[in-house]
């Protein structure tokens, strides 16, 4: 199956989210989905990084759906929401970082996921963290970063810095009833690491 074959068959629900334990459970599930089908390239998954983790609502989503697969989930220095340590405590590995350099080793990782890291980042610095996202996914990886619509950051814009810093196959899709048109409060980048 061709990645434009899976992504084309991806579909993302419409359903009103209470909390932020919802919506990561929603992304997570997503981020799942995209994986399920892609198997073949994670042999052995051995990592998953989640950068900006807020306050770590998507762990247990992630380790109930990902058993056994080693979690790192990294939180900028800005961060608002501060993660317990109950929330990790046993079931990832937590780490403040600079924003911009990621302290693991050149093809650490399997899947990098995302929400809201890059608006959040300022614009001179998205492309420096995209190239460490990069340096750190293993090749044949994946990248899947959840952005919110109107939070300065267009879908277009960052799929055409995933595809400047050498990532290939970048897809957008909208969490709305569509997913290829950009309705919805959401829309998720999914691009391949050759």
């Amino acid at each position: 199956m061709s990645f434009q074959d899976f992504a084309l068959g991806t579909r993302a629900a419409v359903r009103p989210y209470h909390d932020a334990e919802d919506a990561a459970g929603r992304r997570v599930r997503q981020v799942l989905r995209i994986t399920r089908d892609l198997r073949e390239l994670f042999p052995g998954s051995s990592g998953i990084l989640d950068i900006a983790a807020g306050g770590g609502e998507a762990v247990s989503w992630y380790r109930s759906l990902f058993p056994g697969v080693r979690l790192v989930c990294l939180e900028g220095p800005t961060a608002k929401p501060r993660p317990t340590v109950a929330r990790f405590a046993a079931i990832a590995h937590f780490r403040r970082f600079d924003g911009a350099a990621i302290p693991y080793a050149d093809a650490s990782f399997d899947v990098i996921t995302g929400y809201r890291g890059l608006s959040a980042t300022p614009e001179d610095r998205r492309a420096v963290l995209l190239l460490e996202a990069y340096r750190v996914l293993k090749p044949g990886g994946l990248i899947v970063l959840f952005e919110p619509k109107g939070a300065g950051l267009a879908a277009r814009t960052l799929t055409r810095t995933i595809r400047d810093v050498g990532f290939h196959d970048a897809m957008v899709r909208y969490d709305g009833p569509l997913p290829l048109l950009p309705i919805g409060a959401d829309f998720h980048v999914v691009a391949f690491r050759p």
